[in-house]
C-alpha cells in the first residue's frame, strides 16, 4: 500500500486477485481496479510528478525475493514497455522527477530503467 505524494491516491495490492486497487482519498471511493497483468504484485511506487502514473514490481513466484519485471501504469493502463530486470533488484523507486525506475537489493548499485 502507498499514498500518491499529493494526497490524492492510495494504491493498495490485492494479493489473491494479483490486480491493484486506486482509492481515491477525496471522494472516499474506490475509483480503479486494475490487474497487473504479467506476475505477482509487491511493490508500487507512484510518480512524484503524476499521481496516475505508477509503477508496480512484480515476481514470478511468491518464493522468489527477486523482482522478475516492473510495469508502468497510468490511469489502470499499463504501458507496452515491460521492463525486465536484473536478477537482483528486490525494491523500486521513482527518481525525483518521475522519468525513471531504479532497482535495488540494499547491497549493490541500482539498475534504471526509462519512466513513462
Amino acid at each position: 500500500m502507498t499514498a500518491s505524494g499529493d494526497g490524492r491516491y492510495l494504491y493498495v495490492i490485492l494479493e489473491g486477485a494479483r490486480a491493484i486497487c486506486r482509492f481515491n482519498l477525496r471522494t472516499q471511493k474506490v475509483d480503479q481496479q486494475f490487474s497487473c497483468n504479467a506476475g505477482i504484485p509487491t511493490q508500487i511506487c507512484v510518480s512524484p510528478r503524476d499521481s496516475t502514473r505508477i509503477a508496480v514490481a512484480r515476481r514470478s513466484t511468491r518464493a522468489t525475493r527477486f523482482l522478475e519485471n516492473v510495469g508502468l501504469f497510468e490511469n489502470g493502463v499499463e504501458c507496452p514497455k515491460n521492463t525486465p530486470l536484473p536478477d537482483w533488484g528486490s525494491t523500486i523507486t521513482f527518481n525525483a522527477d518521475g522519468t525513471r525506475v531504479y532497482a535495488y537489493d540494499g547491497r549493490t548499485s541500482a539498475s534504471s530503467t526509462d519512466g513513462m
